[in-house]
């Protein structure tokens, strides 16, 4: 192999920034009149790219279960995001079209900065209106179940009432059957008793006029007895009186066991 050094015959292609730099021709509105409207333009230049609404919006599942911190956070980092596409897509703006001026620069940076603030003033709105939409719906929810507390309590309630003046009257109603029943109890009792004793009066006052006629025969069976006892004894004396012999006379007669003198015998006066 020969160290000779080969001949050069390859074309060298020039690198893209020894180019040169072609201006196109920037549009102008005809409607402007030489005014800075037209500078407005260049928001429509090819470099320029609007960020969609999908990209800049949370997803609103995920941002349910996320707090008022949380969201405060991925939106900070969202706009930090966006501020670096910007800025890059403004350099490469600037380096494709080198030929704005620096007014055009600055209303292009303005503008930006414009759209850029509006989006998250959209977009802050869009999560304070989530927010205050779950608050609400938090607060229905719970006033709601407040509500069906509140009736299950005044349904508790009621039924409870119900049930006492219920137990009430069944108590009333117990109390006064006991009261009659006792009632009836005393007064069959009390007419029991009556007869009762009005049957054992009966019988004391029988039992009395019985014994007092017994007595009352044997008085007159010994008043009886006594007469018949008193007229035989005097039938009998009179039947001995007429059989006994009669007794000597004698004249004296004695008075107090003192001898007084003779006396009459057979109608004679003694002395």
């Amino acid at each position: 192999m020969s160290l000779r050094p080969r001949p050069v015959t390859a074309t060298v292609t020039k690198p893209k920034w020894m180019e040169p730099q072609v201006t196109r021709p920037r549009s102008r509105s005809l409607e402007s009149n030489g005014s800075t409207a037209s500078l407005t333009s260049v928001l429509d230049h090819d470099s320029y790219e609007s960020l969609g609404e999908s990209e800049d919006e949370l997803h609103t599942e995920e941002g349910d279960q996320y707090t008022r911190s949380d969201i405060d956070n991925r939106l900070h980092e969202d706009v930090k995001n966006k501020c670096i596409i910007s800025e890059s897509s403004s350099q490469y703006t600037e380096q494709k079209d080198p030929q704005l001026s620096s007014w055009e620069k600055w209303l292009i940076q303005k503008s930006k900065s414009e759209r850029k603030k509006q989006r998250e003033i959209r977009r802050a709105k869009k999560q304070e209106k989530t927010i205050k939409e779950k608050e609400k719906q938090d607060k229905e929810m719970k006033e709601k179940k407040a509500e069906e507390r509140r009736k299950e309590w005044l349904e508790q309630k009621s039924y409870e009432e119900k049930l006492r003046k219920k137990n009430d009257r069944q108590r009333k109603r117990l109390e006064k059957d006991l009261k009659e029943d006792e009632k009836r109890r005393i007064a069959v009792k009390a007419e029991g008793n009556y007869d009762e004793w009005m049957e054992r009066k009966k019988k004391e006052e029988k039992d009395l006029k019985k014994e007092q006629k017994r007595r009352q025969q044997e008085v007159d069976h010994a008043k009886k007895k006594q007469q018949i006892d008193a007229q035989h004894k005097y039938e009998e004396w009179l039947h001995k009186s007429k059989n006994r012999p009669k007794s000597v006379p004698n004249s004296f007669g004695y008075t107090s066991g003192k001898l007084t003198g003779d006396y009459i015998i057979e109608g004679k006066v003694s002395t």
